[in-house]
């Protein structure tokens, strides 16, 4: 069966006639998986919800105090766990380079801003200290009035702190032009593995792209810049980090239900890619 749904959308950001720059309050039930793209930069904080964040080839877990600087035309989505039914709510800042970053490149003042954005083309998470800062001036942009000069000036106090605190870590290694077909089927496969993340084979993919699994191989492989296996790997493993520290289930329920073989496998691998084994990861999230 292909997939034919969830493809990769192209978001249609509108904002006042006022403003440079789109900025609000999202409050939902959760966050869905929606693979998709804006020419846009954005800047999101979420302030309450537990996931995975996919940023280009990237995937991790994110939790209440998230951070992300996202270039324009980099593939994104978050996807809320199953676990909780509080809800969640982001801060979100959306400009486009026309109007923001070909302004901060004409002021001396803002050098570091501009490399920031520069850097920022497959997406940066926010870290520590930076990241409290950033959180706290872009609320006050968000509450302050639309079109006043308190939003553009908090935009750039908040770039500014990104920037200076050397807090902000890469995302995705490479983000290939949205509008290409490969992108577009890219997001199909994620899709496919957010439904069944622990047991989607390769040819299963494969099939649902109808191509041969050879062919599958290379696509995802030169598309993602890691191998199917790889990547399934990762997000097995971020989905158990979540069901680690949010629910109670055994270890080795855990991991059977993110598809691994066996215990000793998953604790393994959980060791090599966390630094640490599940049961040591689980105590410290509970400390």
């Amino acid at each position: 069966m292909r997939i034919t749904s969830r493809r990769l959308h192209r978001e249609i950001v509108e904002r006042d006639l006022r403003e440079s720059m789109r900025a609000h309050q999202l409050t939902l039930a959760r966050f869905p998986f929606r693979w998709h793209y804006h020419p846009e930069y954005e800047l999101t904080v979420i302030e309450r919800g537990r996931g995975l964040r996919f940023v280009g080839d990237h995937v991790q877990e994110f939790g209440d105090g998230d951070c992300c600087l996202l270039g324009p035309d980099c593939p994104h989505s978050w996807r809320s766990s199953d676990e909780g039914d509080e809800g969640v709510r982001a801060l979100v800042v959306q400009f486009s380079h026309e109007a923001i970053g070909a302004a901060v490149g004409l002021l001396p003042e803002l050098s570091g801003v501009a490399r920031l954005l520069a850097r920022a083309r497959g997406g940066l998470a926010v870290g520590g200290r930076s990241a409290l800062r950033t959180a706290a001036l872009v609320r006050t942009l968000v509450h302050a009035p639309a079109g006043s000069p308190a939003r553009l000036l908090a935009l750039l106090a908040a770039l500014a702190a990104i920037s200076e605190g050397g807090e902000a870590t890469a995302l995705s290694t490479a983000v290939r032009p949205v509008d290409s077909a490969a992108q577009a089927r890219l997001g199909g496969v994620f899709s496919l593995l957010q439904s069944r993340p622990g047991g989607v084979s390769q040819a299963a993919a494969a099939r649902a792209l109808g191509v041969t699994p050879e062919a599958f191989s290379r696509f995802f492989h030169r598309t993602v810049g890691r191998t199917f296996a790889a990547y399934r790997n990762e997000l097995r493993l971020s989905g158990a980090c979540q069901q680690l520290l949010g629910s109670s289930r055994s270890i080795s329920a855990i991991a059977q239900a993110a598809g691994f073989a066996n215990l000793s496998n998953f604790n393994r691998r959980f060791k090599a890619a966390k630094g640490m084994p599940p049961r040591d990861f689980r105590r410290l999230g509970s400390a």
